[in-house]
């Protein structure tokens, strides 16, 4: 897990050495991550637990500038002094907030993989977007990943969680161009950023409220075949 996800090698690169699909890498992390709360002292982890979901919720009604640790606490039902002595500053806070959020996600995402995904790139990529919008839209504290919550990028980097899904359908792509089924001018992780960012620009609309969650998977879908339409046309 430290070389997937801390050492710089991706998720990718170790599912592959491993010859195991890379939903399995972030299940490998979600359970690691379960594991190792469960043997954290227990009023230790509830109180951190709920700083951690005092931080999720307030970032729905505010952003994080104007969130204290005054507010936190209070959010969580303990003592300013209790909240510094689990965590050493504001940005510590939120930045297990995030780690939180996406831990959820990744958990959710790895439970609802199909366990036979099709053999075709193009087609798993389709499978794993697809699947991602649906567990997402079902996570609590997803927003904090998706919407604008105001958390700035040196405080608190959330885009190392989101270049996850990046490298995931890039490598899906590469393999698809391989295979001769995209444009030879195409770059797969050109394409997957674009179309990563258009699925993370869909979730903030679900999460916001600007649209609904069967709109958000139906156009999720339609972003996933933007691959699939990079295919070269055949001469007959």
């Amino acid at each position: 897990m430290a070389r997937a996800f801390d050492g710089g090698v991706g998720p990718e690169q170790v599912a592959a050495e491993l010859d195991v699909h890379p939903a399995t890498i972030y299940r490998w992390a979600g359970e690691l991550t379960a594991s190792r709360s469960a043997q954290r002292p227990r009023g230790r982890e509830d109180v951190s637990r709920r700083l951690v979901r005092s931080a999720q919720e307030l970032l729905k009604e505010r952003e994080y500038a104007a969130i204290t640790m005054t507010m936190l606490a209070a959010g969580a039902d303990v003592s300013v002094r209790s909240a510094y002595q689990h965590f050493d500053t504001k940005q510590d806070l939120f930045s297990a907030a995030v780690d939180d959020a996406a831990t959820d996600i990744i958990e959710e995402i790895a439970s609802g993989t199909p366990r036979h995904l099709s053999p075709e790139p193009l087609s798993q990529m389709e499978e794993l977007l697809l699947t991602a919008a649906r567990r997402v839209y079902t996570v609590p504290s997803a927003h904090v990943l998706f919407c604008d919550v105001g958390l700035p990028r040196e405080v608190v980097d959330t885009g190392r969680w989101h270049q996850l899904f990046v490298d995931v359908v890039a490598r899906l792509l590469d393999e698809a161009k391989k295979l001769g089924q995209l444009d030879p001018t195409d770059d797969p992780e050109v394409l997957a950023a674009g179309i990563v960012a258009g699925v993370r620009g869909v979730h903030a609309a679900v999460l916001s409220g600007a649209t609904d969650a069967d709109t958000g998977v139906r156009l999720v879908g339609l972003l996933a075949k933007v691959g699939s339409s990079s295919r070269p046309s055949v001469d007959v």
